[in-house]
C-alpha cells in the first residue's frame, strides 16, 4: 500500500453501491468455513464489541480524503496497473476499554468474482476529516465511533468487469457479507 501527503487538489471520492440482503454460504477463505450473515449498505450490525455500518465504496487509483478542508493531507495511490477498492465503514467500540483501531474487527476481506480474496488494510479518518497515518498505533474509546476506509489494492481489471464483489467482516467470531455488485 503506498500512501502520501500532497495539497488538497479539489478532488472527491465518488461512492457507488449495490443493495443485496442474501444469507451466502462461506466459501473462498479457509477460515471462513461457516455461514456468513448478509447484509446491505446501510444496515447496521451489531455485535458483542462493536457496531458497524457500510457507507458506501469506490474503485479508484488514487483515495483521497472527502471531507478535508485544510491545505495539507494524506492520500493512498496505487501501484502502476493496479486500484484501491475502498470500503467505508462507520464504527462504534462497545468494549469496556480501548481498542486498537485496526483490530476493531477481526478482518475486512474483498472477494471478487467468488474466488479471488484481497485482504483489506484498516485507514482511519481522523477528526479533521485526514486520513491518519498508523491505525495500529491509535485506538478507539468505548463507546467512540469513527470512520474508516478498508483498502484492498486490486488489478486494474477488476473495476470494469461486471463480476461480483463481496466484502466480508469477520468480528466475534462471526461472519458477515455485503455484496457491493
Amino acid at each position: 500500500m503506498e500512501h502520501y501527503t500532497q495539497v488538497r487538489s479539489g478532488q472527491e471520492i465518488t461512492v457507488e453501491t449495490d443493495n443485496n440482503n442474501q444469507t451466502l454460504s462461506g466459501e473462498g477463505f479457509a477460515e471462513d468455513t461457516e455461514q456468513a450473515t448478509a447484509f446491505s449498505k446501510n444496515s447496521k450490525i451489531s455485535t458483542n464489541s462493536c457496531e458497524f455500518t457500510l457507507t458506501g465504496y469506490t474503485i479508484a487509483s488514487k483515495i483521497e480524503p472527502s471531507n478535508f478542508d485544510g491545505y495539507y493531507y494524506h492520500y493512498y495511490e496505487a501501484s502502476n496497473g493496479n486500484v484501491y477498492i475502498d470500503v467505508k465503514f462507520s464504527i462504534k467500540n462497545k468494549a469496556t476499554t480501548d481498542v486498537k483501531q485496526n483490530e476493531v474487527l477481526k478482518s475486512v476481506k474483498i472477494i471478487y468474482d467468488n474466488e479471488y480474496e484481497y485482504r483489506c488494510s484498516f485507514v482511519t479518518v481522523a477528526k479533521d476529516g485526514d486520513f491518519e497515518e498508523y491505525a495500529s498505533l491509535y485506538s478507539i474509546s468505548p463507546l467512540e465511533t469513527m470512520e474508516y476506509h478498508m483498502l484492498a489494492e486490486v488489478p486494474n481489471e477488476i473495476k470494469s468487469s461486471s463480476a461480483s464483489l463481496v466484502c466480508r467482516v469477520e468480528v466475534d467470531g462471526n461472519i458477515y457479507e455485503c455484496t457491493l455488485r
